[in-house]
């Protein structure tokens, strides 16, 4: 693997090219700067895992959905035996489980909302 002359890992880049700088999980989008500084790669299979960091496992996620996903393995127990699955239903499994993971979230955020506007 080599890195281009910006410092990125090739493959790295070349997602952020594919995912156009969004979020796959949310839809975050990072074509400002401000918003891009948020983004990360996400390796879809876990690297501990024994997912590869190659172009077909990683994808472009905010910092916070990739938070959430942590070490989520979209395969499931016995889908790593399972070698039919597609890159788009892995990330099928992993945006289910990131969604699930920040709806838990809102209700926080919905409370610390309503103090700031009381404030």
């Amino acid at each position: 693997m080599k890195k281009n002359e910006f410092g990125y890992w090739e493959h790295h880049w070349k997602a952020y090219i594919r995912d156009k700088c969004i979020c796959v999980y949310c839809g975050f989008d990072g074509t400002i700067f401000e918003n891009w500084r948020q983004l990360s790669i996400d390796h879809i299979i876990p690297e501990k895992e024994d997912g590869e960091d190659s172009l077909n496992n990683i994808a472009v996620a905010c910092r916070r959905c990739n938070d959430n996903k942590g070490d989520f393995d979209p395969r499931g127990k016995a889908g790593k035996l399972n070698l039919s699955l597609t890159r788009e239903n892995l990330l099928a499994k992993a945006k289910e489980s990131t969604e699930q993971k920040n709806e838990k979230e809102l209700p926080a955020f919905k409370a610390m909302m309503k103090e700031i506007k009381e404030q």
